[in-house]
């Protein structure tokens, strides 16, 4: 499947990628249950890889072809896990996302569930359930 996301200013590219890397430092760190060291290795890899599109234009714009079960497998756990970083802001135990960080999550998630639903039925399914319960998912955001 072919997922392009962007553009979107590379400044909150990078202020969501900064957020992103610490909290995948944190969670090897801690070999965090809930988010599999394989999610979290090609979390890490996706980081490298959009910081450099970031850091090549003051636009970015990205463009991959991974497979669709890879996509929905990492788009679950970064939903699951951007649960749980939300209830720990709530609750005064993390420091909140950066606000210029929230334009390029959103951009993010909505490419990623914009490509993931064009792969057929069940996957327009999965898109449309993580659309009702996850706030960057939603159109009106």
């Amino acid at each position: 499947m072919q997922v392009e996301i962007g553009p979107v200013p590379s400044s909150a590219a990078n202020a969501w990628l900064d957020y992103a890397e610490g909290i995948v430092r944190e969670l090897d760190a801690v070999d965090a249950k809930g988010v599999p060291a394989e999610a979290r290795a090609e979390f890490a890899r996706l980081i490298r890889e959009w910081r450099a599109a970031a850091a090549a234009d003051p636009t970015f714009r990205w463009r991959g072809n991974p497979a669709s079960d890879q996509v929905e497998y990492l788009i679950l756990a970064l939903y699951r896990l951007g649960n749980r970083l939300s209830d720990e802001e709530h609750a005064g135990q993390r420091t909140v996302r950066p606000p210029e960080a929230r334009r390029f999550h959103v951009v993010l998630v909505q490419s990623v569930l914009d490509a993931l639903e064009q792969q057929g039925s069940a996957q327009a399914q999965f898109v449309a359930q993580l659309r009702e319960q996850w706030e960057p998912a939603r159109r009106d955001t």
